[in-house]
């Protein structure tokens, strides 16, 4: 059998032959059976709405990301020069403008990048005086060997102040969190501002005195964040990139500009002298039960009236673990959704409890579509393949011609036999163009933030953004929303997390 009958589908000996290969293994039945009731499935009207939706969620994602990468950008302002060096600034030592500011990190162990991103807050060209608190929980941690380099490496003339402090074991709450509030009274009483800091976050020569800026243009200020952007090595798990594209919708709320309504657990800076007070019950809510303390701090700005500053230029670089394996994903995910099962007021539960309604909802909005979108690509396969669909092809490609479908008299049988059936075919190809489109979107606002960082820390090495896989990116998109609404029921009927 020659193979030119794929291609030339009017050829009444290539329909012939078609028809005798389905008819001698007797599976002609079967398979216009299956046909049938993937015809009758594509029609219902929940599918159609279903793809609607969907090709609205995408499209409105796409759009998020694209306003989101224009607007960082616009108040980035990279033309403005650069924060100058202690060295070549005029401002006086102790000034105002650079308060001493005591940076929190709560660390636990080392990781690959945890030296690197430790010595980017030695580097950094802050003015004022800075305590870098390291908390672990016990002295034996493997990171106490590290910063022991970390200090010989210290530069004497620099005022910068390396601590290690050991914090007791967390009984009520995060050890994280515990780690956190020890080293809030273990800070210098001469500093204005804590800064709280994850180990894994490398920051920029600038970014001190960008928060504390932020920090200092409003007196409603109570929070001054960030935002990490996620760079998978070259060739890492599927589980990294989960993980990655589990913040890319997130990179949308801290890309305002200037506000923003959420809080990064990774960078937080407030004012010590509050945070010893507990004037708004900080550490309060921290003590007890605390286990998210960016969604606890963005709830307490909400209800009492404060402003969470998140400045465009406080975005940094997250080095991602290439062995991220599935089962770190999935312990991750459920962290995350775990904190939103808990809470320390009315206000912070309706928060929390919308949010995690609203995720899943859209997560299942996203995701379900490309299945019957799927179906209907393979249906339109088997119409070009299978001789008795392929009036349905036909009408297909009519569809997309003619003003009206009443145009094109449609055979008795056919998959695509009512304007309803139409719909769904239609709306399957809004859907998958939607998805093509978002993902653009989605890689133009990786790059303008990776262009972004790369400006903001223009010695160190350039930033490997265009080496991401973006197949896999595409793929972990839906893997990440179609796990996590199943996350979130076993995390909410387990009831328990390992931290």
């Amino acid at each position: 059998m020659h193979i030119d009958w794929f291609f030339r589908l009017d050829d009444s000996a290539a329909s012939a032959a078609v028809e005798a290969f389905f008819g001698d293994y007797g599976i002609e039945s079967s398979i216009h059976t299956f046909i049938e009731t993937l015809r009758q499935y594509l029609c219902l009207n929940v599918v159609i709405f279903m793809q609607i939706q969907g090709c609205i969620f995408v499209t409105l994602l796409g759009i998020s990301w694209l306003w989101a990468a224009r607007r960082r950008k616009s108040f980035a302002n990279l033309t403005k020069p650069p924060v100058e060096s202690p060295s070549k600034t005029s401002t006086p030592k102790g000034s105002s403008c650079s308060p001493p500011v005591s940076l929190i990190i709560p660390v636990k162990g080392v990781h690959r990048q945890s030296l690197e991103n430790w010595r980017s807050l030695l580097s950094t060209t802050y003015d004022g005086e800075l305590e870098l608190l390291f908390v672990v929980d016990s002295e034996g941690d493997p990171a106490v060997q590290t910063l022991q380099v970390l200090k010989s490496e210290q530069v004497e003339e620099r005022r910068r102040s390396i601590v290690v402090h050991v914090a007791a074991q967390a009984t009520h709450c995060s050890q994280k969190i515990a780690n956190q509030m020890a080293g809030v009274r273990a800070s210098r009483a001469q500093s204005k501002y804590v800064l709280f800091l994850d180990d894994d976050i490398q920051l920029h020569p600038g970014s001190i005195q960008v928060l504390v800026d932020a920090m200092l243009e409003d007196s409603k200020v109570l929070v001054a964040t960030g935002y990490p952007l996620d760079i998978p090595p070259v060739d890492s798990s599927m589980g990294t990139y989960c993980t990655m594209v589990y913040h890319l919708p997130l990179l949308v709320a801290f890309s305002h500009g200037t506000h923003a309504v959420h809080v990064w657990g990774g960078c937080m800076m407030l004012p010590l002298k509050e945070m010893r007070a507990d004037s708004y019950g900080i550490m309060s809510a921290f003590q007890e039960g605390g286990y998210s303390d960016d969604l606890i701090l963005a709830s307490l700005c909400g209800a009492r009236g404060r402003i969470v500053a998140c400045p465009a230029r406080a975005i940094f670089l997250n080095h991602m673990d290439p062995d991220w394996g599935f089962t770190k994903y999935w312990n991750y995910l459920r962290r995350q959704i775990f904190v939103l099962f808990t809470f320390t007021s009315f206000h912070n539960f309706m928060v929390n409890s919308v949010m995690l309604v609203v995720h899943c909802y859209i997560s299942l909005g996203v995701t379900l579509p490309l299945l019957s979108s799927t179906a209907h690509l393979m249906l339109a396969v088997a119409e070009m393949v299978y001789p008795p669909c392929r009036h349905g092809y036909h009408l297909l490609k009519e569809v997309l011609i003619l003003p009206t479908v009443h145009e094109y008299k449609v055979p008795a049988g056919s998959w695509i036999s009512s304007p309803q059936c139409v719909s769904g075919a239609v709306s399957a190809m809004g859907y998958m163009l939607a998805v093509i489109l978002s993902s653009c979107a989605a890689r133009h606002m990786v790059l303008t933030f990776a262009d972004i960082c790369t400006a903001l820390s223009p010695d160190r090495p350039p930033m490997q953004a265009r080496q991401i896989r973006w197949s896999k990116v595409f793929w972990a998109f839906f893997l990440n929303n179609a796990v996590l609404p199943v996350c979130a029921v076993f995390t909410g009927l387990y009831g328990r997390v390992e931290w």
